[in-house]
């Protein structure tokens, strides 16, 4: 799917920041260092500030995104794009509010940030769950490791 360069690819799981003060913790992965946030469990199921429906809707406007009413969705480069990159994602609710969203594959930054603006608003921040790592990290971690 390259075709003029290559993209990391990755597996998060965006959450809602916890309202609290976390602890962080020092972790290297490879030649990057991250600071890892420490989230107690009770801490993990933060809901994001969107409604199902307001996502949805905000995903059906993306375009070469294809959603579905479960909450799936693809999303793709265009065609005439250096690096050709892919998004597989799935929301996940609780009563109105979206949950959590599951992301894998590889993106972009410009339209990573411009996918993960559909979750949060100006006052909540995002936390993602890096899950082949097990760790939670906030958005400027989360670039450094993706791109």
């Amino acid at each position: 799917m390259i075709r003029g360069g290559t993209l990391k690819a990755f597996h998060i799981i965006v959450h809602g920041f916890p309202n609290a003060s976390l602890d962080t913790a020092k972790l290297s992965v490879g030649h990057i260092d991250l600071q890892t946030l420490v989230v107690p469990s009770a801490l993990q199921s933060t809901p994001l500030p969107v409604t199902f429906d307001q996502a949805a809707d905000q995903l059906e406007s993306f375009p070469r995104l294809h959603f579905e009413p479960d909450g799936s969705f693809v999303w793709v480069s265009d065609s005439d794009s250096p690096v050709a990159w892919q998004l597989d994602g799935n929301l996940y609710d609780r009563g109105d509010s979206v949950n959590h969203v599951e992301i894998k594959g590889s993106c972009v930054p410009d339209e990573l940030r411009r996918l993960l603006d559909v979750f949060s608003d100006d006052d909540s921040p995002l936390m993602f769950e890096l899950v082949s790592l097990a760790v939670f990290v906030g958005e400027g971690e989360l670039l450094k490791l993706v791109t």
